[in-house]
């Protein structure tokens, strides 16, 4: 369990330490209503607190001063951003991450051929205000261009969009709170086989224990079912690249096609007959959104817009769980909840964590990446019962006539239709008919006429349904 210390030291511009934060010692700057949120992007982290204005080292609390405090876990450094005060109380949010990396501008690049993430992290931040260290990304070479200017912290998370990976930013500490340097550690990005930060099924959470409750939201306000995606400018060219000369189609597992390329654009056919756009005034009722990213590579391109499509084109399903989890940011988790009607085993990522020093209710967990997981039961065993159920699975076989099942004066005829009703679905399609006439074989059709000359007095009629012999009252024609 992640150890919160109450004793937070306040640093000034110089990196000295001034003062303490500390409830547990006599006349000490106390603080409480704090809350530590923690957020998967780049493992940053604000944190929030109220204090004794009246207090005499409460004036250290001011923007651009640090917070800095260690726990069993790791080391947080934080600015003071934002500063409320009133002659009673100083309300303070504080932010993650070196001031450079937050508010420095840096310019465009086109380097004109491929290159490493180390090398592109070197011209993002020629100071090495972060290290690298774990570079899960190392063996990937690519090309890439930057318009215009833009914040070190957000190219180098646009670094890490067009190199498919998470970074985490760890401060360490010095023994006296003070900054010794900033890592930046580099993961693959999260996916079905690749855990990204943090670590994989750390644990089972319960419903009742860990789970206070969980809410499911199905939502299509969002959705979509044709990408019209644009990347970056190359060189020598003012316009952006689209997918125009990708060739690509997607089948699904009964080999029916769920994506294709259209000259720039990817559709997808069976969510689009799902989800008409009734609106449209074109025949093809997809519904279109230009959707860009900074790669300059077109397959590249491609397969990221194709990810966006398949996240896009199927209902939005958001599980909302109620509860706290004492786990790491990223971590994958399992939660069982028997109370919920049928029972449900999910999968999630810790995505964001809440916790207090001075007030454990206010701790929460967020997640995303929540996944229905499958049923462990063995196939062969659920085969099995398939097949008894189908063993001893009745059907109601009757005949149907257009012209009742008596002629008047011997004259007349009727069609009779066979049927083979599975609850109220006529599933007779799916059988071989054969019909008799007094135990003798007459048509292997669906329909027969019968007419008054086919029988003296009456005759029975029935059918048979593959191997199954269907009783039915006798037809007195």
């Amino acid at each position: 369990m992640i150890k919160l210390t109450s004793r937070i030291a306040i640093l000034d511009q110089n990196d000295t330490v001034v003062a303490f934060l500390d409830n547990n010692v006599p006349d000490g700057l106390p603080f409480w209503d704090d809350e530590l949120h923690e957020y998967l992007k780049g493992t940053s982290n604000t944190f929030t607190f109220k204090s004794d204005a009246r207090h005499p080292d409460s004036l250290y609390l001011v923007e651009g001063y640090k917070i800095a405090f260690k726990t069993d876990r790791r080391d947080y450094y934080l600015n003071i951003m934002i500063v409320h005060r009133d002659e009673n109380e100083v309300e303070i949010e504080a932010w993650s991450t070196n001031l450079e990396l937050l508010n420095e501008q840096v310019s465009g690049i086109d380097p004109g051929e491929a290159h490493s993430f180390l090398w592109y992290k070197n011209q993002f931040d020629p100071e090495n205000t972060v290290q690298i260290g774990l570079n899960e990304v190392s063996d990937k070479q690519i090309k890439n261009k930057w318009d215009g200017e833009n914040t070190v912290l957000s190219r180098l998370y646009s670094l890490a969009n067009v190199f498919d990976a998470e970074l985490e930013f760890v401060p360490q500490l010095n023994q006296d709170y003070s900054l010794n340097k900033i890592v930046m550690n580099v993961y693959r990005a999260h996916s079905d086989t690749v855990q990204g930060i943090g670590k994989a099924n750390v644990s089972n959470l319960v419903y009742g224990r860990e789970i206070k409750g969980i809410k499911k939201t199905s939502d299509i306000t969002d959705l979509y079912t044709c990408i019209y995606p644009h990347g970056g400018t190359i060189e020598g060219s003012d316009s952006k690249i689209d997918i125009s000369g990708v060739s690509h189609t997607v089948k699904d597992k009964d080999g029916r096609v769920e994506f294709f390329t259209d000259g720039a654009l990817i559709r997808a056919p069976l969510a689009r007959d799902r989800f008409p756009s009734f609106m449209s005034q074109s025949n093809d009722r997809y519904i279109l959104v230009h959707w860009g990213c900074d790669v300059t590579d077109k397959e590249m391109l491609y397969g990221r817009a194709l990810a966006e499509l398949k996240k896009n084109c199927t209902p939005k399903v958001t599980y909302e769980i109620d509860g706290y989890a004492d786990t790491g940011i990223g971590d994958t988790v399992r939660i069982t909840d028997e109370e919920y009607n049928p029972i449900l085993y999910l999968e999630a990522r810790v995505t964001e964590q809440v916790r207090s020093i001075t007030d454990e209710s206010r701790n929460k967990t967020i997640y995303s990446n929540i996944e229905v997981l499958k049923s462990e039961i063995d196939t062969s065993l659920m085969a099995r019962v398939e097949a008894l159920i189908k063993e001893n699975k009745v059907y109601i076989g009757q005949i149907m006539s257009d012209n009742g099942i008596q002629f008047v004066n011997d004259t007349g005829s009727t069609t009779l239709t066979a049927q083979v009703m599975d609850g109220v679905v006529d599933i007779v399609s799916q059988y071989q008919i054969v019909w008799k006439k007094d135990g003798t074989q007459i048509a292997t059709t669906k329909n027969i006429t019968v007419s008054s000359g086919d029988f003296d007095a009456q005759a029975v009629y029935g059918f048979e349904a593959m191997d199954l012999v269907l009783m039915v009252q006798p037809l007195n024609l």
